[in-house]
């Protein structure tokens, strides 16, 4: 965790999450398909859409949120606090570092309310239907919650029928996630100077970059970004690329982080499956806290900030 604020990983990837839609259904019902993440669909007209996906003929289920990924591969924490901070609240507050009333707020209990209302009104895939009904055998899921990395199987699958557009707005702002795995150099290297010098060839690497863009990696760096054609201007994921200036959070950067993940994961888990929101949050939150303060604020993180 960067306590001084400097720099001391890079990588040639990111990472976010979209709003992919089958270009059909969304005409079937009228729907407005955003150009940019200026233009993102409000939360109202998201659960609009949802409520008509439900109706129409053809859609088993509006939305596949990738629940198939379980409560314990991160994918939880990193794709759906955006909607909490879209939604105008946190895992924590990211000043005075503690859970008990920021996640258990109005806004969040009422984001992951929503989300539940979705889950028991049937318009999420469920856990044991897998990771992939936006795009398997006749397209039973109308959008799909998911990350970049879904794009290249999909849009094999539907061709033209596959749109990309940015999360929806469930709140004052727009938020989308970011990170993944990069390039460091640890401090008991003996030659830091060609470990750097093979960190720098990496990032330029002509190869490398051509095995990530055949893998629609996502640009971590804007010269990569414009010699893809998946992410540069015009590319069909464009708009995932656009939201890593405009609307991404990183997770909190805090060495309790994975008393964090893990709390908030738990609580979707027993919210999803028909438990009180406001007690599940406040739970997870107190359980943060505990950690914080049984660390007594894991210096020296506290003495940084």
């Amino acid at each position: 965790y960067p306590v001084d604020k400097d720099l001391y990983a890079i990588g040639l990837t990111d990472s976010s999450v979209v709003l992919y839609g089958n270009k059909k259904y969304l005409e079937a019902i009228g729907a407005r398909i955003p150009k940019s993440v200026d233009d993102a669909w409000t939360r109202e007209e998201f659960e609009g859409y949802l409520e008509k996906l439900s109706k129409l003929e053809g859609v088993k289920w509006p939305i596949d949120t990738f629940r198939g990924y379980g409560v314990k591969t991160e994918w939880i924490t990193y794709a759906y606090s955006p909607i909490l901070q879209s939604a105008g609240c946190d895992l924590i507050d990211r000043k005075a570092w503690t859970s008990v009333g920021t996640l258990d707020s109005k806004p969040c209990v009422d984001a992951l309310a929503m989300m539940q209302k979705w889950v028991k009104n049937g318009w999420v895939v469920p856990q044991s239907s897998g990771t992939n009904q936006f795009y398997a055998e006749g397209h039973p899921a109308a959008l799909a919650l998911g990350g970049h990395w879904v794009y290249a199987e999909a849009a094999a699958s539907m061709k033209d029928d596959i749109v990309v557009m940015p999360l929806p707005k469930f709140g004052p702002k727009g938020a989308s996630p970011n990170g993944t795995w990069i390039w460091a150099i640890t401090t008991a290297s003996e030659h830091p100077d060609i470990a750097g010098k093979f960190v720098s060839f990496m990032l330029k690497d002509k190869q490398f970059r051509e095995h990530a863009q055949a893998n629609s990696a996502y640009p971590g760096l804007k010269s990569f970004a414009t010699e893809s054609p998946l992410y540069a201007a015009g590319g069909p994921m464009a708009v995932a690329f656009e939201q890593a200036s405009k609307t991404a959070i990183a997770r909190p950067p805090h060495p309790a982080y994975p008393t964090i993940t893990s709390a908030f994961m738990q609580a979707v888990d027993e919210i999803f499956n028909g438990g009180d929101v406001k007690a599940a949050l406040t739970t997870a939150a107190e359980k943060i806290d505990e950690d914080v303060e049984d660390n007594d604020g894991y210096p020296p993180f506290d003495e940084q900030q």
